[in-house]
């Protein structure tokens, strides 16, 4: 199932940059900032993606803090490479098994990907080996379902119109849960464990331009598409048009629910 993540995020890479990146930067602004970034000395970022979370977290650190950013997959630290500076060492690493030593870092960051792990309590288990007693953990997961319209418009759609649609094994909310998530980190080692909902989204303001970017720049909805007949297409389109127009009129932001939480080390 690695090998399948690190498939889907490779073909991400470059759409995720351009058009998803700046909102998960809205979370991770959030974690760094109750992070105490500032008391730091070595610090790790798992999934960090693009780059632009290690930009973000480079900012609050001391000149002499240690920073190290990792992704799954080959293209996403590869881009990575190209943003951040060299000082800040950048690895492809699998959450579920850490190529770093015991207790060496006292900050641990994780925005947006626990929840694809395909091992969440492997995850945190190796999260909880790498940091040292006392380190901090910031993580963040999808949160409430039904406060993440921007996620759910086009799936839902795709089984009210009868097309060909991805099963997930999982869903990407099965962490959603505050309380079940709070006890699984502390089964890990963590001894206090706090956690809050934040809105993300990307400030769409019309449903043509949610149909864009929903429809436009994702390689499973692009080849999606591709597989059904033109008209297919179309009917679809039209549907997430109206159906993003009826949630904006009652006022939803085309968001995402992000479950964050901060965790101390036991």
């Amino acid at each position: 199932m690695s090998q399948d993540l690190r498939d889907t995020w490779d073909a991400f890479a470059e759409s995720f940059e351009r058009h998803f990146e700046r909102a998960t930067l809205q979370v991770l602004r959030t974690l760094v900032e109750h992070g105490r970034l500032g008391q730091a000395r070595d610090v790790l970022e798992l999934g960090g993606g693009a780059g632009g979370g290690g930009l973000e977290i480079l900012a609050r650190l001391p000149a002499e803090a240690r920073f190290t950013c990792t992704d799954l997959s080959p293209q996403m630290v590869l881009r990575a490479r190209r943003r951040l500076p060299q000082r800040v060492e950048v690895l492809e690493a699998d959450a579920q098994a850490l190529p770093f030593s015991d207790g060496a870092f006292d900050r641990v960051v994780a925005n947006l990907n626990l929840m694809i792990v395909p091992d969440t309590d492997r995850a945190l288990a190796e999260t909880a080996r790498v940091l040292r007693p006392g380190g901090l953990y910031l993580f963040s997961v999808w949160g409430e379902p039904e406060r993440s319209h921007q996620v759910r418009v086009v799936p839902e759609l795709l089984v009210e119109l009868g097309l060909p649609h991805e099963v997930p094994a999982r869903s990407n909310f099965h962490l959603s849960a505050e309380g079940p998530l709070r006890a699984r980190v502390r089964a890990a080692g963590f001894d206090r464990v706090l956690c809050a909902h934040q809105q993300i989204g990307v400030g769409v303001l019309s449903g043509e331009e949610y149909a864009e970017l929903m429809l436009g720049a994702h390689p499973r909805v692009l080849a999606l598409l591709a597989s059904i007949r033109p008209e297919q297409r179309e009917q679809l389109r039209a549907a997430v048009v109206q159906r993003a127009e009826q949630l904006l009129d009652q006022g939803h932001m085309l968001g995402l629910d992000v479950l964050w939480g901060l965790a101390r080390r036991g």
